[in-house]
This record gives structure tokens, sequence and C-alpha cells, in this order.
């Protein structure tokens, strides 16, 4: 039982308490018969039986208002608990994606592969990749490889030609094609531009 709950019960059972402990017979002024006595306590009995009566259907309800709280309090916790797991597991399955292509983008695998790597299905890796990073499985390996030829493109001095060997593509008239559906422009285009504007940023250093 928590803090609140022990509060809730702590000030039901003082107010039942203090409606109780108030019914007190008043001293006698002078001598009384027993029989006027006895009668006077059987009354005070008979109103303090009331008044119990009275209350008992709140302490009722404020007991089971408890003990609702003290069984939700530790189910709540266990769903937070359980939400945090499943994130964490997301997460992990996101990094260790990532790390799969890192080895095998150049191999132009299908999504199915990094799926069952990954101990999973085709359908639940593209559940985690849409909640977690908002995109497809495809579209997550189609980004790797073209960031890998966009490196390539300007920084390894190889012709577009070598990269596309490099990337394990068949041809060269393919990686083209690939590359421009992916960024909208040719990879000789790409490798211009970016050349250029590294260029102007060099001079303006």
């Amino acid at each position: 039982m928590d803090a609140r709950a022990y509060s809730t019960v702590d000030t039901a059972l003082s107010a039942s308490a203090g409606s109780n402990s108030g019914m007190r017979m008043p001293p006698s002024a002078n001598s009384a018969s027993a029989a006027t006595k006895a009668g006077t306590v059987s009354s005070m009995n008979t109103t303090d039986r009331g008044h119990m009566a009275a209350g008992l259907p709140l302490l009722i309800t404020l007991f089971v208002h408890v003990g609702r709280l003290c069984e939700a309090a530790p189910a709540s916790r266990t769903a937070a608990g359980a939400s945090l797991s499943a994130t964490q597991r997301r997460a992990g399955q996101i990094r260790r994606f990532r790390e799969l292509l890192v080895k095998h983008a150049r191999e132009h695998r299908p999504v199915d592969f990094y799926a069952q790597t990954l101990g999973t299905t085709v359908a639940q890796l593209g559940r985690i990749c849409r909640e977690e990073i908002s995109s497809s499985p495809l579209a997550v390996i189609n980004e790797h490889l073209v960031r890998e030829a966009q490196r390539a493109l300007v920084y390894s001095h190889m012709s577009v030609k070598q990269i596309a060997h490099d990337l394990e593509f068949d041809d060269i008239a393919y990686f083209s094609r690939y590359f421009r559906k992916q960024t909208g422009v040719t990879p000789t285009q790409f490798q211009k531009e970016a050349i250029r504007a590294l260029a102007i940023d060099r001079r303006g250093a």
C-alpha cells in the first residue's frame, strides 16, 4: 500500500473514531435509579450503533478505493517498465540493422536477409523502422548505399566506373540509374557539383 492509500485510510479511521468518541453520557446532576441509568445507556448504545451503521458504507467505499489504488500502482509501474523495455529493444534492432548494413550493403542483399539475421520477420522489421525512424527497411538500405557512393564520389578521386565496381554494381549504366533514382542527379553531376562546392569553400577559408 502506498503513501496515498495509507493517508486515505488514516483519514477515514480518524473521522470514524472521532464520531464515535464524541458520544459521551452526560454526568448525572443527582442520584438516579439504576433502571433510569440502564435505560440511558441502552439509548446511547443504540445511537452509537446508528452512527456507526450510517458511516459504514463510506468506510467500505474508501477501503475499496484504497484497494484499487494499491492494485493500480504496481500495474502502472509494470506497464511503464514494459513500454521502456520495448522501446529499448526496437532501438537495439535499429542499431544492429545499421551495423549489418556496414558489412553487407555492397552485397545488395534483400530485406529478408537482414530480417532473418536479426531474428525477426520482414513485416516486424518494417514496423520497427517506421516506428523508430519513420522509414522503411528498403529505404534505409538505399540511403546507406547512396551515402557510400556520395562519399566515394567526393573524396576518393575514383572515376564513376571505379566507384560502381567498388560498390559491386553490375555496370556503370545500372549504377547511374540507381543513383539518379535515389538522388535526382547522375553520379557525374553530383561529383562535379560537390567538387565545385568544396573548391569554393576552400577559397573562402
